[in-house]
C-alpha cells in the first residue's frame, strides 16, 4: 500500500531527487557518462529495482515503516518512468523483427546476443531510444 501523504511531501520528494542526482553524478564519472535520456531513465529503473529489493527485505523484516517508504519512493519513481516517451511493446517487437530478418539476409548467426547488439549495443537501431534492455532481452528471446 502507497502512502500518498509521503509522497506528496515536498521534503520527501526533494530526498528521492536528490538521490537521482547523486546517482546520474556518479554515473558521469564513469567511462560511460550520461549522454541521452535514455541513460537516465535507465538509472532511474535500476533505483526502481533496487527499491523494490529494499521493500522485500523491509516486509521480511516485519520493519513496515520503513516498507512503506520504500514503496513510496517506487511510486514516485515509476510516474517519471511512466512520463516518458519509450517504445511500445510492438514497436520493439517490430524493430527487433527487422533485424532477425536483415540478419537472415545477410546469412548473419541469429541469437540472442547478436541480435542484442544489433538493437542496443552503440551502432544498433535502438541505442538513442528510451527501452528497457531486460524488456528487450525478453522480447527477442521469444522471437528468435
Amino acid at each position: 500500500m502507497v502512502n500518498r501523504q509521503l509522497i506528496l511531501s515536498p521534503l520527501f520528494r526533494l530526498d528521492v531527487l536528490r538521490g537521482l542526482i547523486s546517482d546520474v553524478t556518479n554515473a558521469g564519472k564513469t567511462t560511460k557518462p550520461v549522454n541521452a535520456d535514455s541513460q537516465v531513465l535507465a538509472i532511474i529503473r535500476k533505483r526502481v529495482k533496487s527499491s523494490e529489493a529494499a521493500a522485500d527485505e523491509f516486509h521480511t523484516a516485519k520493519r513496515e515503516d520503513l516498507r512503506a517508504r520504500e514503496t513510496a519512493q517506487i511510486a514516485m519513481l515509476k510516474e517519471y518512468i511512466r512520463d516518458d516517451n519509450s517504445m511500445c511493446e510492438a514497436e520493439i517487437t517490430a524493430a527487433i523483427l527487422d533485424v532477425i530478418r536483415k540478419m537472415k539476409a545477410e546469412e548473419k548467426e541469429v541469437h540472442r546476443g547478436s541480435v542484442m547488439k544489433a538493437l542496443v549495443g552503440p551502432e544498433g537501431c535502438l541505442a538513442d531510444q528510451s527501452v528497457d534492455k531486460t524488456e528487450v532481452s525478453r522480447l527477442v528471446g521469444g522471437l528468435i
